[in-house]
């Protein structure tokens, strides 16, 4: 192995690249480049770049180590060259980025393989992407980190392990998503085109404000997103998930996650903002923090497709007129949380079906097609609300076990209510604000 190189100017890096040196160390803060088009096998290391537009862009076998990028956020600091036939490796470890990390499998890629640890991409904005995965009906607006395999033939996959990702910052949160792993999607209501295959992700800090406009323009921001043709193993989620934008979503899974677990707060502002929505498959969501929603319509955990066969929270809490805790539209067998499932807000129109609907705020909503086996609830299913449903049945819940009931404590307000069909809960503690036993017809 050959000593690198050190640079310390924009001359001598250009000068190393040009000559495709294998090893080659920043040792200075170099200003003013160009786009820069590292070839293959290139291991680039130290010190800090800053790009006037565009950063750098790699080839095959690439290593960024210890690096800084800068680039405006609009920009793509760090690129991918699409006319490689295969990526072989690239590698990111201990990076930290202004502008978007785009890894994007389209023109002639037809293999790869991406390692990532330990990446902080300060500040991105992608709302001029007009190159959008898709979630469910909606297009989904890109990442500060995007890896998506676009390309139409199913043979075509990439793989990938990602760890410790950090996106945005209060100060300057994330214009756009901050996490997207994405395949080439659904065509014609069935999965087909190339795959992502990721054997794990973390993540630390996520802090978005996608910029949607508030009345819905079909678009959708999250913190992580997992969308259709990008298969998992393990999702965990380290840092805190902050979304401040309206119909943001702090995590959305439209793909496959064998185990997503989630040991930080989850916080979304803004009206119809959700804190998690699934609409593709896991295996476990284990949410070992609270889920805190604050805005009109707004839904802490929206199940509305897909199968998941265990959901355990620990405490759910929205606020917000015609908000909701937590709204399943498809059979679950267990659904558990430690502490409350609550709701503070009258009524108004909510998140309901990918649309937005006048219903009654509500802490536990069942939709017709949903249904749960095991219900476990450490603390209330409760409502501070005005003409709000505590619990509102339009399918069945197997086995209850509440432990500090449900309440209703709001004017006009109702604990529980079931529509025509659905069998009155065999157990469990509803209580009115005036301490009446109440379970309502719809």
């Amino acid at each position: 192995m050959t000593d690198p190189r050190a640079v310390h100017d924009s001359q001598e890096l250009l000068q190393a690249v040009e000559e495709g040196v294998s090893d080659i160390e920043v040792a200075a803060t170099i200003s003013g480049l160009p786009r820069m088009v590292l070839g293959p096998g290139t291991r680039l290391h130290g010190g800090r770049l800053e790009f006037e537009s565009e950063g750098l862009q790699l080839t095959r076998d690439a290593a960024l180590e210890d690096l800084e990028i800068i680039a405006p956020p609009h920009e793509v600091a760090v690129g991918v060259d699409t006319d490689q036939e295969t990526w072989g490796t690239l590698a990111l470890r201990g990076v930290t980025v202004v502008g978007q990390v785009a890894l994007i499998a389209a023109g002639a890629v037809t293999s790869g393989h991406i390692e990532i640890g330990d990446l902080t991409i300060r500040e991105a904005d992608l709302r001029d992407r007009r190159a959008r995965p898709r979630f469910g009906g909606d297009e989904a607006v890109q990442g500060a980190l995007t890896i998506w395999n676009q390309q139409d033939d199913d043979a075509v996959q990439i793989t990938a392990r990602i760890e410790n990702v950090r996106a945005g910052t209060e100060e300057s949160p994330v214009r756009g998503s901050g996490v997207v792993l994405a395949g080439r999607g659904r065509d014609g209501g069935a999965t087909a085109g190339g795959r992502l295959a990721v054997s794990s992700l973390s993540t630390g800090a996520i802090v978005t404000d996608g910029g949607l406009v508030p009345d819905g323009d079909g678009l959708l921001s999250a913190g992580v997103l997992v969308l259709d043709g990008a298969v998992l193993g393990a999702v965990a989620v380290h840092g805190t998930v902050t979304t401040h934008g309206p119909f943001d979503v702090a995590l959305a899974n439209a793909g496959g996650v064998m185990m997503w677990t989630v040991d930080a707060p989850l916080t979304t502002y803004g009206p119809g903002a959700i804190g998690i929505a699934n609409r593709g498959d896991i295996g476990t969501l284990e949410v070992d923090a609270p889920v805190h929603t604050s805005g009109d319509g707004a839904c802490a955990v929206d199940l509305h497709a897909g199968t998941l066969i265990e959901v355990a929270l620990d405490s759910v809490l929205t606020r917000g007129d015609g908000a909701t805790g937590v709204q399943i539209s498809h059979p679950l067998p267990t659904l558990s949380a430690r502490g409350d499932i609550a709701t503070e807000g009258g009524a108004g129109d909510c998140t309901m079906d990918d649309t937005q609907s006048a219903r009654p705020g509500s802490a536990l909503r069942l939709t017709q097609g949903g249904g749960i086996e095991v219900l476990e609830v450490g603390g209330q299913i409760r409502t501070a609300g005005d003409d709000v449903v505590s619990v509102d049945l339009g399918s069945a819940v197997g086995s209850w076990n509440v432990a500090g009931g449900v309440v209703a404590s709001g004017a006009r307000s109702r604990p529980v209510r079931r529509a025509p069909g659905i069998a009155a809960p065999a157990a469990g503690s509803f209580l009115a604000a005036d301490g009446r036993d109440v379970i309502d017809d719809a």
